[in-house]
């Protein structure tokens, strides 16, 4: 693949589609409805361009994440959040962790691995949104202790 960057939306796909699979290491049929359903809020209701997203995206993931540790992984999503940060106002954050707890909730489980990085998600955002049973110097641990890495990040995207 040529181009190694992702855009605004191939960011909130991707962390749409991570945090889905972390909760339990499977994505199940309604988490992958949710993540389309709740992209296409960002980019409109375009079938082929959300497929186009979407596909680029994980193509993107497993040619740059899929090999990597937990760390790794992590580090690499949390950059991706950070990026997410920086080009969102305070709704499209909102907005964003809303979508996370509803994916979250799509397979009918609130995972506590799930919960606790949606707390990391809020925080690397600087929104005070909690709802893990962990506390804020646990999260802020796994926050400082990842290591972010570079990702390529392209600005355009449909707001």
């Amino acid at each position: 693949m040529n181009d190694s960057s992702l855009n605004i939306a191939e960011c909130i796909f991707f962390c749409y589609h991570s945090f889905a699979f972390i909760g339990d290491m499977k994505i199940e049929q309604e988490e992958l409805d949710a993540n389309s359903y709740f992209l296409s809020e960002w980019i409109g209701d375009n079938e082929e361009e959300v497929q186009q997203v979407i596909t680029k995206t994980l193509q993107w993931a497993d040619e740059n994440v899929s090999n990597t540790s937990n760390e790794e992984f992590t580090g690499t999503l949390l950059s991706i959040v950070d990026h997410l940060k920086e080009n969102f106002n305070e709704y499209q954050k909102e907005k964003f962790l809303m979508h996370i707890r509803l994916i979250a909730k799509a397979d009918k489980e609130f995972h506590e691995q799930e919960q606790r990085l949606h707390d990391v998600f809020a925080s690397v955002m600087g929104l005070k949104v909690r709802v893990s049973k962990s506390n804020v110097q646990q999260l802020k641990a796994v926050e400082e202790s990842s290591e972010r890495r570079p990702v390529g990040f392209r600005a355009s995207w449909h707001p």
